[in-house]
């Protein structure tokens, strides 16, 4: 726990393995979850707005390419809501018989539930086994059935008093580090997001923008399937990005800034692209790395938060870091402005 108490040291102490890797998941010790407070009480509040539905299609690319479109969709939940709609037969992952073979008849309640869920049971049943099960299905069927998906909402669940006072340095709305030591507020950048996930939400292809670190934890229910290609990598990456996707790449040197493309581990491993892969469980945080591209989805029911960071190594980076110039909130920080130190 001494260890881990410290995250400015304890970042500093992992830098060279995540540079590497570009990601590294980090399993906190049991002292510091047990210390958590029960954060059911704050769930009440939260309101799942305008989530969005990920249509994922494959038309005119090749075989394991898909684009995402993501559309807004006008509606409200309460995390009660968030829960039954992901429970629907529609939207919950299958089960798998002996043989492999999903089994779709048993996914849906029989009837109304009371939705009163249990946060602790809602990350049970996902074995290694089961994960693997998922991943198969996912990528045989990322086309069938529109996601949605409760992502980029403002707000911590770790911005509490009681929280901050347990969380020992890994509250995710103060962590130490450079973009919380200037006065400039950036919401999901330096302030975080949250996350409601379902069966098959996705996050394609993309770097945290400026190329910053990104920090990531599930408070509870399904895991998250993460890929990433090493830092080393990158360009290869990139190139191979830039071909399959020239209509997108022709429109915005940044295309893979809009989350929108994503390449199946099979197509990356067709062209001897190395890549990285790591199941992200409740109570886990994941930590991306600059310059390590990532995807993932979601294996169902959940809530997650996130947010960036920086450590110092990090200003050399985000002084070269380009940004997409056609989207008008796209993050762009003068990095040379903020942190260097100004003359007398």
């Amino acid at each position: 726990l001494a260890q881990f108490e410290d995250f400015a040291a304890f970042m500093l102490a992992i830098e060279p393995y995540g540079h590497e890797a570009g990601i590294v998941k980090i399993i906190p010790p049991q002292e510091w979850t047990g210390s958590l407070p029960n954060i059911e009480p704050r769930l009440k509040q939260v309101r799942i707005r305008k989530p969005i539905i990920q249509e994922i299609n494959g038309g005119g690319l090749p075989a394991g390419a898909y684009f995402q479109m993501n559309i807004e969709q006008r509606k409200t939940y309460s995390v009660q809501d968030w829960f039954d709609y992901c429970s629907s037969p529609v939207y919950k992952p299958p089960l798998f018989d002996e043989n492999g073979k999903a089994i779709f008849e048993q996914c849906g309640p029989k009837e109304n539930t009371p939705i009163n869920f249990d946060i602790v049971k809602s990350s049970e049943r996902f074995s290694p086994e089961y994960c693997a099960d998922l991943e198969r299905f996912y990528w045989r069927n990322i086309t069938y059935v529109s996601p949605v998906y409760g992502a980029d909402m403002l707000g911590s669940l770790f911005d509490d008093q009681e929280v901050e006072e347990d969380s020992n340095g890994w509250n995710l709305a103060r962590l130490d580090n450079l973009l919380n030591r200037v006065n400039v507020f950036l919401p999901g950048v330096n302030s975080p997001y949250l996350y409601f996930g379902m069966w098959k939400a996705t996050f394609a292809w993309h770097l945290e923008d400026m190329d910053l670190y990104s920090i990531n934890y599930i408070h509870f229910g399904a895991p998250k399937q993460w890929y990433v290609v090493p830092p080393a990598h990158r360009q290869r990456f990139e190139a191979l990005a830039k071909s399959i996707f020239s209509d997108e790449a022709s429109n915005c040197p940044e295309f893979l800034r809009h989350k929108t493309c994503i390449l199946s581990p099979k197509i990356l491993a067709n062209h001897s692209i190395p890549m990285h892969r790591l199941v992200q469980h409740a109570g886990e945080f994941v930590v991306t790395f600059p310059y390590g591209y990532h995807q993932g989805y979601n294996l169902g029911f959940n809530c997650a938060e996130s947010v960036n960071f920086a450590l110092d190594s990090w200003v050399t980076v985000g002084k070269k870091a380009s940004y997409c110039h056609c989207i008008s909130d796209s993050v762009k920080l003068d990095v040379a402005g903020i942190f260097d130190p100004q003359p007398e």
